[in-house]
C-alpha cells in the first residue's frame, strides 16, 4: 500500500499547498483518495505527481469542513465512476467562528449534496465497502 499526499499545509517547492488535506491511497487491487482539499488543488497536484484521479475506484470524506470538502465537485467533474462515501451527519450548513468571532461558513460547497446525489453515499456506524474496506 503506498499513501501520497496531494495536498496539505506545509509548503513544497515543486507542490502547491493550501489549509486542507488530500490522499491518494494506491494498493494492490484498487485506488482510494481520502478528502478532496479546500479547492481544486490537490487535481493539479495529482497530475504534478503523475498520479491519474481517473482510477480512483474509491472515494471518502473524513468530515464536512471546506477544507476538506470544497474539491468534491472538482473531482466528481474528472472522475465519472467512484462514489463519495461520508458520515451520515455532513450537511452543507456547517458554521464555525474565525478568530475574531464572527460567524463563517465552514462546510462542503452547497449544492454539492443535492447536485450530485447520485454519487454521495452517506453511512453510519460500520460498513464494508470492499473487501477488506470498510467506514466507521
Amino acid at each position: 500500500m503506498k499513501a501520497t499526499v496531494l495536498v496539505d499545509n506545509i509548503s513544497n517547492c515543486e507542490l502547491e499547498s493550501e489549509w486542507g488535506l488530500s490522499v491518494y491511497i494506491e494498493d494492490k487491487e484498487r485506488n482510494i483518495l481520502v478528502d478532496f482539499g479546500a479547492s481544486d488543488m490537490f487535481i493539479r497536484n495529482a497530475e504534478k505527481l503523475g498520479k491519474d484521479l481517473k482510477k480512483i475506484d474509491y472515494s471518502f470524506l473524513s468530515h464536512g469542513h471546506y477544507d476538506h470538502g470544497n474539491g468534491i465537485p472538482a473531482f466528481l467533474k474528472i472522475n465519472d465512476r467512484a462514489k463519495v462515501y461520508m458520515s451520515s451527519t455532513v450537511e452543507e450548513n456547517c458554521y464555525g467562528y474565525d478568530d475574531d468571532g464572527n460567524i463563517i461558513y465552514e462546510g462542503i460547497p452547497e449544492g454539492t449534496l443535492g447536485g450530485f446525489s447520485e454519487r454521495i453515499v452517506k453511512v453510519k456506524g460500520l460498513n464494508e465497502i470492499a473487501e477488506g474496506l470498510y467506514t466507521l
